[in-house]
């Protein structure tokens, strides 16, 4: 019970302590002090983890990406193949957000 007390009140090796430096120790799969089994993160925000998550994908060529839903717009009567492709692009070919994004400018 006094231990309690005393590490509520912050006694020494009390996480209410300001001066508290604990942690978690590495969890069983590695990992860095405080977060156990998890990887430690990247040192720099220009390094990618495990997989690359974090490279930027290839550049793709709209006009063949979204080929089907220009089709598609050119059917619904927007034959400006420039805004249509601008608009399929920013939407990630998302036809009906397409849509409203032409009806909108």
């Amino acid at each position: 019970m006094q231990r309690l007390q005393q590490q509520i009140q912050g006694g020494p090796g009390s996480a209410f302590n300001p001066g508290f430096q604990g942690g978690f120790p590495p969890g069983p799969g590695g990992g860095s002090p405080g977060t156990p089994g998890l990887p430690a993160p990247p040192t720099s925000w220009g390094q990618a983890g495990p997989g690359s998550a974090g490279a930027v994908p290839p550049r793709v060529d709209a006009a063949a990406a979204y080929a089907s839903q220009e089709a598609q717009l050119q059917g619904m009567g927007f034959t400006d193949r420039a805004r249509n492709l601008a608009a399929l692009e920013a939407t990630h070919g998302n036809i009906n957000a397409a849509v409203e994004r032409l009806l909108s400018s």
